[in-house]
C-alpha cells in the first residue's frame, strides 16, 4: 500500500492553507488601516501561507496512477476530477 499524502488530502490541505493565507493577509491590511504597528508581518505571513498552500497543491495534487499533475499549468483544480485527464484511469478515494 502506498503511504504518504494522497491527492484528496493534499487538495484539502492546500485549500485550507490558501484560505488561511487570504484571511491573514486581509486581517493584516485591516490592521494596517487602523494603524496597528507590525501589521505588515501579518500580511507577509498571509502571503507565505497562500504561497505554501499553492506549492503543496501543485506538488501533491497528482494522479495516483500515472503521477502527473491534475492542475492546468499553474492553476489548481477546484475539485479532483473523476478520471485522470492524462491516463484516463478512475480517481477515487482509497479504501
Amino acid at each position: 500500500m502506498k503511504r504518504g499524502m494522497n491527492c484528496f488530502l493534499a487538495d484539502q490541505c492546500s485549500d485550507r492553507l490558501m484560505g488561511c493565507g487570504i484571511a491573514a493577509a486581509l486581517l493584516g491590511y485591516a490592521m494596517r488601516a487602523l494603524g496597528v504597528p507590525g501589521a505588515e508581518h501579518a500580511v507577509l505571513a498571509g502571503y507565505a501561507l497562500l504561497l505554501g498552500g499553492w506549492a503543496l497543491g501543485v506538488r501533491y495534487v497528482v494522479c495516483p496512477h500515472c503521477g502527473r499533475s491534475l492542475s492546468r499549468f499553474l492553476r489548481l483544480p477546484g475539485d479532483i476530477p473523476g478520471r485522470c485527464p492524462h491516463c484516463g484511469e478512475r480517481i477515487g478515494p482509497e479504501e
